[in-house]
């Protein structure tokens, strides 16, 4: 049940993950940066 529009503040893709403002997204653990792919 995914949906494209799917907020991350909806589900946080990981237990403890941090929210990077500067890219309205998840930190990305496994790669130690903020994943910015909105846009």
């Amino acid at each position: 049940m995914l949906n494209a529009d799917l907020r991350p503040s909806e589900v946080p893709p990981a237990p403890g993950s941090i929210w990077c403002n500067s890219c309205d997204s998840w930190f990305n653990v496994i790669t130690n940066t903020c994943r910015c792919n909105n846009r």
